[in-house]
């Protein structure tokens, strides 16, 4: 007989197994047998019989507690015409996901049993029961072929115990009874359930229960009946006993309900219960107080899109912007690149119904060209929803400093293709800046505060210089009219051109052409061609003067400011010159104020005056009296110079990019030199004259200059902008002549102990900074090794991290410092040689730290023999963890 040794499930099988673990049916096809011999294949990874013979149908299926199934078929030889060895067999299953799958396998191997072929004497039928696993799935079937369902002979067995043999004569009932049915019959009376049957004898005694617990209802057996009677006699009498005498009888109750004095009305109870109760009051009061909790905002919402604006310490309201109904300020910010030219900035809005004004104010800061200032811009507008503008005036309201000449403001324009309306800021020049604006928006209608978009270049701009506008009938606080366009007849103002210059009354500005009578050069002159300033002195202009600005020659002499006057009628014969050349009248413009406070801020062109003042960044030499000259060049570029009136009566000159003063310097005359014509050769024994020396206890490195070697007498406080008694030497190096050189170098020598001091900085820094101090050869501490933040990148054991070798015997202080981004365990050693050979020591033994962070240890002092070499070792169990700084350094 074959011995199959159980089944085992296939690796498919055991897929398919989970699946039913979590819901899925278990549906075995069919049972199949073969005669294949194991010879090295994997069961679990079988897909099928190693040799098939035939295919089973299914005839039973039954659980067989706790995790397993019986799966049944039946083998018949009736339909084999060739025999074989009956050695493997299968069950096979429905995946779901995959199809019919091998479930489960065995092989009997060499126990298998021979099945004949059919036809002959041998008729083979066996019942084949396959026990497999399933586990706890609830859901399993089969494909079972009733037409090939055959009973177990212990299935008849069971069947013939409990069988009724069939007795001769009789027949057999479909309701077979059993004994103790058949007594319970036996038991009953005679004519029991007829007519009178149930008396008092036959029900008996009942006992109810006013205690029950079954809730009311109109079906239940008798003794529930009473005992619902009786707990309803004990609720409405109120007593223990359900049959006790009431406290109140249903007469009493009558007149007491009746009693209308006793009792009040709806009416009555309906103005009581209105009335507020202190408990009541409380719990509204505290109902108010839980709703406003809720309503009320959180502090995270505080200065955030949707949320509340924010106050600062003194209750100033942070925003960008208010938004009212028809009303809107916002405010933005840009910056321009420099060199850049038609650069641009829109601020827009989507194209709805407008009407009232939009108000744009640009103010500027000093980059690359100065922008300060004030530039207003009012738009008067209508428009409409389709993008039509019905009505636009503007004008520059206010216009106040550089601004003007960095930006330009257009009118509101309709950019149909992305359905909104425009303002463009149009850059004048490339020099690049940073500016805020603020734009106000007032209408009868709902605003849509503007976007605003992002800077980009174009083509050149076409709008003009902003100029403020003054209303035509503008009085001044003591009732006097401003002049205006139309109160000089159309002229005074720049633009309009005049040809008789004799002829004018009005105070004003004009434009003059190459020919116009009464110009400085006769006949056609392109001189000639520039503005006019006329003042009329007199009510009836019999006495006015004129000065007449060039602006288009090429002549040397004809660039001056030409002045002339008009003396009882008659005009002077000849202009007279009033300045020298192009741009000189700067030079002319005095400026009667007293130098007090830093001359650095003394930048507007002109003539200044030194007189017995306090003032700070001027001539080194001070000077109590004396002039000081401002020149201005392009693009902020600035010179100063500074003459002193009195002994000794000596000239300084400095000059500035665009926002680095240079150090003032001397010039030299043939009174500081008897070699003055010559060479400037030093005067004998007077070498401190060839590097002068200069007392500035602050000197910063933005003064210094460049191409520079100077020394000067300082305090090291005063070096980053704390002037002390601290006092010292100090020579600058800025040996380049322009920025592109580098940092400036400065060595300062303490005058109250043996120190020099090394600074390095930006030369526009505003300090120092801190040094690096030069030590003496009895004072350095020689460092070997100092390596920082060396990442250990590996597990293996003694990673090198730092190393060292000393030529002679030394004393040596070993640091280590340790940074963790993540728990693990480190080691830190240190391997080195003695005068008794290789040792090793430890700064961190192994030790595991639970969370990341930085670690300092206790330094190693060692000695180290001569020639010896040193390695800073480590060993760290998680890759990348850990950076290491060590300090190798001989005492």
């Amino acid at each position: 007989m074959a011995v199959f040794g159980g089944m085992s499930l296939t690796n498919k099988g055991l897929v398919l197994q989970g699946k039913a673990q979590a819901g899925t049916q278990l549906n075995y096809t069919r049972i199949a047998v073969g005669d294949g011999s194991l010879s090295g294949q994997s069961v679990p990874a079988l897909n099928g019989l190693i040799s098939l013979k035939k295919n089973l149908p299914i005839s039973r299926l039954r659980p067989q507690p706790p995790n397993k199934a019986v799966i049944g078929a039946t083998l018949s030889n009736a339909d084999i015409t060739t025999g074989f060895f009956f050695r493997e067999i299968g069950v096979f299953a429905q995946d779901p996901d995959v199809g019919e799958i091998l479930y489960a396998y065995a092989n009997a191997g060499v126990t298998a049993d021979y099945i004949a072929a059919g036809g002959g004497s041998d008729i083979i039928e066996k019942a084949i029961d396959c026990v497999v696993i399933v586990g706890t799935a609830a859901n399993i079937t089969a494909m079972i072929d009733n037409s090939l369902v055959f009973a177990l002979k212990s299935e008849l067995d069971a069947v013939a115990a409990v069988k009724v043999d069939k007795i001769s004569g009789k027949g057999l009932s479909t309701n077979d009874f059993t004994n103790a049915e058949k007594n319970k019959l036996a038991d009953i009376t005679a004519g029991a359930g007829g007519p009178g049957s149930a008396n008092d004898t036959v029900i008996g005694n009942r006992t109810a229960d006013p205690a029950t617990t079954t809730a009311y209802g109109l079906v239940g057996t008798l003794t529930q009946w009473l005992s619902w009677i009786a707990k309803y006699f004990q609720t409405i009498t109120g007593t223990t006993n359900p049959f006790d005498a009431p406290a109140i009888t249903l007469a009493a109750t009558r007149i007491h309900v009746n009693d209308n004095t006793r009792h009040i009305s709806s009416a009555e109870r309906t103005t009581w219960n209105a009335k507020e109760t202190p408990a009541g009051a409380q719990t509204k009061a505290d109902a108010a107080r839980d709703a406003a909790i809720a309503a009320s905002i959180s502090t995270g919402q505080r200065g955030i899109a949707g949320g509340v604006a924010a106050l600062d310490a003194k209750r100033n309201v942070l925003a960008d912007g208010i938004l009212l109904p028809g009303y809107s300020l916002s405010r933005y910010a840009f910056s321009t690149a420099p060199s850049v030219a038609n650069q641009k900035m829109d601020f827009y809005f989507p194209f709805e119904g407008v009407s009232g004004y939009i108000e744009v104010e640009v103010s500027g800061t000093w980059s690359f060209g100065q922008s300060q200032g004030k530039l207003v811009k009012r738009i008067n507008i209508i428009a409409n929803a389709t993008g039509g503008i019905d009505s636009q005036t503007s004008e520059y309201t206010d216009v106040t400093g550089p601004v003007q000449d960095s930006v330009a403001i257009s009118d509101l324009k309709s950019d149909t293709t992305n359905s909104r309306f425009v303002i463009t800021l149009e850059m004048l020049n490339s020099q690049g800046n940073t500016f805020t604006v603020l734009i106000r928006r007032h209408s009868p209608f709902a605003v849509t505060p503007l976007t605003m978009g992002t800077v980009y270049t174009g083509t050149a701009t076409t709008l003009p210089r902003a100029v403020q506008t003054v209303p035509n009938d503008t009085t001044t606080q003591s009732g006097q009219k401003l002049l205006n366009e139309a109160s000089v007849s159309g002229i005074g103002k720049l633009g309009n051109y005049i040809t008789n210059a004799d002829i004018l009354y009005d105070n004003g500005f004009y434009n003059v052409p190459a020919t116009w009578t009464g110009s400085p050069f006769p006949g056609s002159d392109g001189a000639n061609q520039g503005y006019l300033n006329h003042f009329t002195w007199d009510v009836g202009g019999l006495y006015a003067h004129q000065v007449f600005m060039p602006i288009n020659t090429g002549d040397i002499n004809k660039k001056s400011f030409r002045y002339r006057r008009r003396i009882n009628g008659v005009w002077d014969s000849t202009w007279t010159t009033l300045f020298g050349t192009e741009n000189s009248y700067e030079l002319f413009i005095i400026r009667h104020l007293f130098v007090t406070g830093n001359v650095d801020n003394y930048t507007d062109p002109g003539t200044y005056v030194f007189f017995e003042g306090s003032y700070t960044n001027g001539p080194a030499a001070g000077m109590s009296y004396g002039l000081l000259k401002v020149f201005v060049g392009f693009n902020g570029f600035l010179e100063q110079e500074a003459i002193s009136v009195t002994s000794p009566y000596t000239k300084s000159y400095r000059s500035r990019t665009e926002t680095v003063w240079g150090p003032w310097r001397r010039i030299l005359t043939d009174v500081d030199s008897t070699s003055f014509a010559g060479t400037f050769a030093p005067i004998a024994h007077e070498h401190s004259r060839l590097v002068a020396t200069t007392t500035t206890r602050d000197i910063r490195p933005s003064l210094t200059g460049k191409g520079q070697f100077a020394p000067y007498f300082v305090s090291r406080s005063g070096l980053n902008g704390a002037v002390s008694t601290d006092y010292s030497d100090m020579i600058v190096l800025n040996t380049y002549d322009d920025a592109s050189g580098g940092k400036v170098n400065a060595l300062v020598f303490d005058k109250s102990t043996f120190q020099i001091f090394h600074y390095q900085a930006a030369q526009t820094d505003a300090a120092w900074g801190n040094p690096m101090t030069l030590a003496y050869a009895n004072t350095v501490s020689k460092t070997r090794s100092n390596d920082k933040e060396f990442l250990v990148s590996t597990t293996a054991a003694n990673t090198l991290v730092s190393a060292a070798s000393f030529t002679s015997s030394a004393n040596v202080t070993v640091k280590a410092y340790l940074r963790l981004t993540a728990a693990a365990t480190v080691e830190i050693a240190v391997w080195y040689q003695d005068a008794g050979g290789a040792n090793t020591a430890y700064i961190v033994p192994s030790k595991a730290f639970t969370a990341a962070g930085g670690y300092c240890f206790v330094p190693l002092f060692l000695n180290v023999a001569s020639g010896s070499g040193m390695n800073v070792v480590t060993t760290c169990s998680v890759a990348n963890a850990a950076r290491i700084s060590v300090v190798i350094e001989e005492a």
